[in-house]
């Protein structure tokens, strides 16, 4: 499991037209569940009320699919997704705290990211997404080897380590529970450069875990900009 971002606003086999799509659509959607002017200045403050009249802005979360008919929403959240939320959090330009209190406030009209590609890979427990019926041995999992790479600053802040589900028992251990364990983030001029980042600290995590290894690799990238191409052929025989 894990994601990944480009420099740019949009993926390497997307255009910026299919981001300035995307955009079209969610504000659409925005624009309607907002509701009018008097809603969204602040009556949500009100004590009188508390039926979320007026939308405040949040970062949603739209998950898309590109068609030769066009972008397809498949689902919104109007909240972070995991993984995807941590590969913007090490490039973001405003204070996160301070977004959130923008978010309560009303104020909250545009995030602004860093210009780098970023790589998010998830190491997960071995009976995790199928790749063992049955796990029964030890769960503890050490970080420290991982956390050294930004300590000795042979990444710094271009590597980031996000743990997730784990425990820290009164052993002064820290034990991986059912979920995504822990992600490491790298980030880079180049969505090549991010994963090898990614990768090294995932690979200076001791445990019994495991992680895809091709999350955002150029296989990948390839696959993707091969199927884009055939959609948009498609998409210019439906319009001719």
């Amino acid at each position: 499991m894990g994601s990944y971002k480009d420099s740019k606003d949009w993926l390497p086999f997307l255009e910026k037209r299919d981001r300035e799509e995307e955009e079209r659509l969610v504000q659409k959607i925005f624009k309607r569940l907002r509701g009018s002017e008097e809603q969204s200045r602040g009556e949500w403050q009100s004590e009188r009320r508390n039926d979320g009249a007026g939308l405040r802005g949040v970062p949603f979360y739209v998950a898309f699919m590109h068609t030769a008919e066009g972008a397809k929403i498949l689902e919104i959240n109007s909240r972070p997704g995991d993984p995807e939320l941590q590969t913007v959090l090490p490039v973001l330009k405003s204070d996160f705290v301070d977004l959130c209190f923008r978010m309560l406030e009303g104020r909250l009209t545009r995030v602004e990211c860093e210009a780098k590609a970023t790589v998010v890979t998830y190491a997960v427990p071995l009976d995790y997404g199928g790749c063992r019926a049955k796990y029964s041995g030890d769960r503890r999992v050490d970080l420290s080897a991982a956390y050294a790479l930004q300590a000795k600053e042979k990444y710094g802040d271009r590597l980031r380590v996000y743990p997730g589900s784990l425990e820290l028992r009164e052993d002064g251990q820290t034990y991986a529970l059912g979920s995504r364990t822990v992600c490491t983030v790298g980030v880079g001029e180049t969505v090549e450069e991010a994963r090898e980042i990614s990768l090294d600290g995932v690979r200076n995590i001791d445990g019994a875990l495991w992680n895809r290894w091709d999350i955002g690799s150029e296989q990948h990238l390839r696959r993707s900009v091969r199927r884009m191409r055939a959609l948009r052929a498609k998409e210019r025989e439906i319009n001719a």
